[in-house]
């Protein structure tokens, strides 16, 4: 035995004399602790001081074996060892180091934990060792004091004690997982005859789930008739009216035209008299009658004819009153164009396809356009959010937006401030048209969008908001009107963005 062995078996023996520490009650039992080493003081001292040592109420069972092949011997016969004290050179340089080798691999143990001690490290170096083997713990003999073999010991217990729940808990669990597995496997079988059962009930319901979807679609055909039946009979009515307010628009045109054509007839028939006449003085004055008293007699009769052409003709009224009844004619014209020009927009609401488009283009597009036909007085604001793309009848709704902002240009007479914002909900866009013009009573907003309503008085039909009705309504939209009186109006389209 060397210096170094003498040195460690003090040490073992002043460990024997120190109290035991750490005893943490448990349920009693042994943990069994195996020493491999090729000196039997090692073996005698070792269980000596660890002889009233326990861990969590356990004590230690002491297994001994004096080579590496000993030591694989007791391996396999206990597979329930908790630590290995391990010697490193034994019958062999390696001999400690090749058991550590069986227990992780041959015996494929991953509980045992293995401490290796040496009294020559030189022969197994820490660093190596460490590296090469999975052990646990490297001790020299030297350093291997009481108090650090006593917390190695403990150290090594505990973590095999995790070691032991963990796999405990991990059974289990694999026993729980096998139960639910047998109870699924049961529910699948249960789940199987009961389908079996149920296919004649299956086909039942299908057959009536089938009918009924028949009848369901049959009932949303005919809605879908009524509907497109009630649109048509909407835009007959609306038709009906716009015919009768157009028919009026135009007879009042008619007649102002006539009565206009009736005047100019009169002095053209009047100035063709008067020209006749002329012309005939001018023959006579161009006669060369010898007869002085003739010529005379003549040129009187045709002086005094055109006279009473003049007289009747009043060619100052004429000169003064002709461009007003050329203006009057014009603007009959032009009245019966545009009357005509509208009730062309408004039958070809229906007839403009949608595509997928950005609403605040069409609403710049309306902007622009009005503010190139109002001119200075209006200023119009836009306050516009992104929108999403919507199907949309681009013509017609560009119209639509130019119809409302001239309504706003007629209640602000002229002059004024029209703000233009738009805003993106859940599951639909909102426009809204704001003026600070006179405003609409309650009555008047009632019938503000029926084909004939005239609220600003501007010599039209009125067919302006109507058309606005229909085209919004053909894109699934509504309309809605605030309106103070003397405070100025605001109109809210929304349109849903499913569409």
């Amino acid at each position: 035995m060397t210096n170094d062995d003498k040195k460690t078996v003090d040490d073992l023996v002043s460990f024997a004399r120190e109290e035991t520490q750490d005893r943490e009650s448990d349920t009693a039992n042994e943990k069994k602790l195996l020493i491999v080493d090729d000196e039997k003081e090692i073996h005698t001292m070792t269980r000596l001081v660890l002889e009233d040592y326990q861990f969590k109420g356990a004590s230690l069972c002491f297994l001994s074996a004096y080579s590496g092949a000993e030591a694989k011997t007791l391996l396999e016969q206990h597979p329930d060892i908790a630590c290995v004290l391990l010697d490193v050179v034994m019958e062999t340089t390696d001999a400690g180091l090749e058991v550590a080798r069986f227990i992780r691999e041959d015996l494929n143990n991953d509980k045992i934990r293995i401490i290796l001690r040496t009294g020559q490290p030189g022969k197994a170096p820490e660093r190596e060792i460490i590296l090469s083997y999975d052990i646990n713990d490297y001790k020299e003999k030297t350093e291997l004091t009481t108090q650090k073999l006593f917390t190695t010991i403990t150290t090594a217990l505990r973590s095999y004690n995790h070691l032991v729940e963990l796999e405990n808990k991990t059974r289990e669990i694999v026993k729980k997982n096998d139960r639910l597995n047998q109870e699924i496997a049961k529910r699948i079988v249960a789940e199987s005859k009961l389908k079996k059962h149920n296919k004649t009930l299956e086909k039942r319901i299908e057959s009536k789930s089938e009918a009924l979807k028949n009848a369901l679609d049959n009932l949303n055909h005919a809605q879908l008739q009524i509907d497109d039946f009630q649109i048509r009979l909407d835009i007959s009515n609306d038709i009906s009216m716009i015919s009768s307010v157009s028919a009026d628009r135009i007879e009042s045109s008619n007649t102002q035209l006539q009565s206009n054509l009736n005047i100019i007839n009169r002095y053209r028939t009047d100035l063709t008299d008067l020209l006749k006449k002329y012309e005939t003085l001018g023959q006579i004055l161009a006669e060369h009658s010898e007869k002085e008293g003739e010529r005379l007699s003549a040129t009187d009769g045709a002086l005094n004819a055109i006279r009473d052409i003049q007289d009747r003709l009043d060619l100052e009224q004429l000169l003064r009153h002709y461009p007003e009844i050329i203006q009057e004619s014009s603007n009959g014209i032009e009245s019966i164009f545009d009357t005509v020009s509208e009730m062309k927009r408004f039958l070809g609401i229906k007839n403009e396809s949608k595509e997928k488009t950005d609403i605040n283009r069409m609403i710049k597009s309306a902007v622009k356009k009005a503010e190139k036909s109002f001119g200075n007085g209006i200023d119009i604001q836009m306050d516009l959010a992104a929108l999403p793309h919507i199907p949309a009848a681009v013509c017609t709704l560009e119209q639509a937006f130019y119809e409302i902002l001239k309504n706003s240009y007629k209640a602000l007479e002229g002059k004024g401030i029209i703000s233009v914002a738009s805003m993106a909900e859940a599951d639909s866009i909102l426009i809204n048209f704001s003026d600070l013009g006179h405003g609409i009573s309650q009555s008047e907003q009632e019938t503000l969008f029926t084909a004939g309503s005239n609220l600003q008085d501007c010599g039209t039909a009125g067919l302006g908001l109507t058309y606005v009705r229909h085209a919004i309504s053909d894109h699934n939209g509504r309309i809605t009107v605030e309106s103070t009186k003397g405070e100025g109006t605001t109109v809210t389209v929304e349109l849903d963005v499913s569409e």
